[in-house]
């Protein structure tokens, strides 16, 4: 639309034309009246371009905010909307706010990308460079690994690793491997691994050391070994702080009748003897037995020795607790033989010991002596040539936990 002013009259056209009226340069009529409206056919250039109110609409075109892919558009205040912010490449910025938390790099411009949940508490947590990811925390603020995660993890499918999986407690599964044992898990715990070979079993090592194996099926357990043929095979010692097995039939758990110490003297030496007095001693330092008390703490000192009994004297023996001679109890000092004239016997004697510590060593000592020292008499022990005299003999033996003491 247009307007032929050509050979008119202002009088007759005055009503299409403006002026500038005021301090604030507003456009009126020349009736007056204030311009609301105006449409211009071209192109508007101004140095300075203000709106009091927000534009509402944009034509297409050259016209449209930010038509081209370079085009850069920078704001010093907040950008608000109503609706859904969508882009087709990343959304960049230092912090971004949401609606139950936030992500954002860090202040230390490491390139950590935090999501917060409520309270500063920190969610999710990734340390990422140029090159990749380097860490990945949940539910802490640090990451000492790879993967840090405070709390349960809980996956309904798998989880595989090209490296280590470990754990500063215990890892619980209700398998380890799969069914048909062609996959191998490696759980470490300083040194020792563990995995399933491919026939299913399981295999504990230490180093390059095998220490355990049992099949698939549990028939076969092997400490030590790596081809264990019977249910439980074990290159070494077995020791438990418990019983092993089950209860005997006396109702012991000690394996009562295993000797828990021996000792023999004058073994192919040459043979000894000491004098008895009429004082209780040790006659020599290595008439003794040690052992460790089990578990019923009762045990049967046996001692073996032949006795020359002089002109007639009476032995009595003892059980000391040192060298010298110190009595473990008087009532285990007791009269034995009382010979006729010049006799020699051969001294097979026991005694009971209970009210032991199970598994404290002990060590008891003979001690001897004669109720008169007339035609001397003495203990003899030992040899090394035919006709010798017998050896001396002193060992303890476990006695069931049942054991009947009359009190």
């Amino acid at each position: 639309m247009s307007f032929d002013l050509t050979n008119k009259n202002i009088q007759d056209t005055f009503q299409n034309l403006l002026q500038k009226t005021g301090s604030d340069g507003r456009l009126y009529d020349l009736e007056g009246n204030q311009v609301r409206d105006l449409t211009i056919d071209g192109t508007l250039t101004a140095n300075t371009y203000i709106t009091s109110e927000s534009i509402t609409s944009t034509s297409s075109g050259s016209t449209a905010f930010g038509n081209s892919a370079d085009d850069t558009h920078t704001f010093q205040g907040h950008i608000t909307a109503s609706g859904d912010i969508s882009s087709s490449g990343a959304i960049i910025a230092t912090s971004a706010e949401f609606q139950r938390g936030a992500v954002f790099n860090d202040e230390g411009g490491a390139f950590s990308t935090i999501i917060e949940g409520q309270n500063d508490t920190a969610l999710f947590l990734a340390n990422v460079n140029p090159s990749g990811i380097d860490k990945i925390g949940i539910g802490g603020e640090s990451f000492p690994s790879k993967l840090s995660i405070t709390g349960d993890l809980t996956t309904t499918s798998h989880i595989t690793a090209s490296g280590n999986i470990s754990a500063s407690g215990a890892i619980i599964t209700s398998q380890v491997g799969d069914s048909t044992g062609t996959h191998d898990l490696l759980l470490r715990a300083d040194n020792v691994t563990t995995q399933t070979d491919n026939n299913g079993d399981i295999i504990f090592k230490e180093a390059t050391t095998e220490v355990f194996r049992y099949d698939g099926d549990l028939a076969n357990f092997g400490f030590g070994t790596t081809t264990p043929g019977e249910k439980l095979h074990v290159a070494g010692n077995i020791s438990s702080s418990g019983f092993i097995g089950n209860p005997q039939i006396t109702g012991s758990y000690d394996f009562p009748g295993a000797i828990m110490g021996y000792n023999i003297q004058g073994l192919n030496v040459g043979h000894a003897t000491y004098s008895l007095t009429t004082s209780y001693a040790v006659p020599d330092a290595g008439m003794h037995v040690v052992f460790v008390a089990p578990k019923s703490g009762i045990v049967e000192i046996f001692v073996q020795v032949q006795y020359d009994g002089g002109t007639g004297n009476s032995l009595l023996l003892g059980l000391s607790d040192n060298a010298t001679y110190n009595a473990v109890a008087s009532y285990y000092e007791q009269s034995l033989n009382d010979v006729d004239e010049t006799d020699d016997v051969l001294i097979n004697y026991r005694w009971v010991v209970p009210s032991l510590t199970a598994g404290t060593t002990y060590q008891y000592w003979l001690g001897a002596k004669a109720s008169n020292t007339t035609g001397t008499p003495k203990l003899r022990w030992g040899g090394s040539s035919t006709g010798r005299y017998p050896d001396f003999i002193m060992k303890a033996t476990a006695l069931p936990s049942n054991t009947q003491i009359e009190t």
